[in-house]
């Protein structure tokens, strides 16, 4: 695997990817940093969250687990895997970890973030009819010029909020349903 830094004609700055073995961009963390340099994020940022996403995925091919299995068992097993000495070799001496824990914590934030980003934007694409974008888009059109980036934020707050609403909702049925089921004789 590798990061590759790019620059596109188009755009002012370079930005960074991830390759996996046969050089083709690793799709779910490529979204995410496009995501991270649409954001306006600064590319030393995205290069940190590129070297960190590579770091997991190459965990993840060590334990033959794909991105989308991943729970917290794995997330246990991937920190003491970041902790391992650098060198295999046995030693009575103990050995200082690799990385530090302060290095471990900004790994793991890049992969939340990663999986914060597929998860909201899975359950935008699920739970937001287009109607109801077409239909704010058209008002908001009618009502002004211009979309500005706090219009846009507030409708992404609210539709937000809906999701979490919507998804509350379903898993606290479908546990009431489960456990119903369960206790009854």
């Amino acid at each position: 695997m590798k990061v590759q830094r790019i620059h596109f004609p188009e755009r002012e700055h370079t930005t960074w990817l991830v390759l996996d073995d046969e050089y083709r961009p690793v799709q779910p963390i490529l979204a995410y940093l496009k995501f991270l340099d649409d954001l306006g994020r600064s590319p030393n940022t995205i290069r940190a969250a590129a070297l960190h996403l590579k770091t997991f995925w190459e965990f993840l091919g060590e334990e033959r687990v794909d991105w989308t299995e991943v729970d917290v068992v794995h997330l246990a097993t991937f920190i003491q895997w970041l902790r391992r000495p650098d060198s295999p070799a046995m030693s009575i001496e103990p050995r200082p970890p690799r990385r530090t824990n302060a290095t471990i914590d900004l790994m793991l934030t890049s992969v939340h973030g990663l999986y914060e980003y597929h998860q909201l934007s899975w359950l935008l694409r699920l739970s937001v009819p287009k109607q109801a974008f077409r239909s704010w888009l058209s008002r908001s059109l009618l009502l002004s010029t211009t979309l500005d980036l706090l219009k846009v934020t507030r409708f992404l707050k609210r539709m937000t909020q809906v999701v979490r609403t919507t998804v509350s909702a379903i898993l606290h049925n479908s546990t009431r349903f489960y456990w119903e089921k369960e206790i009854s004789f």
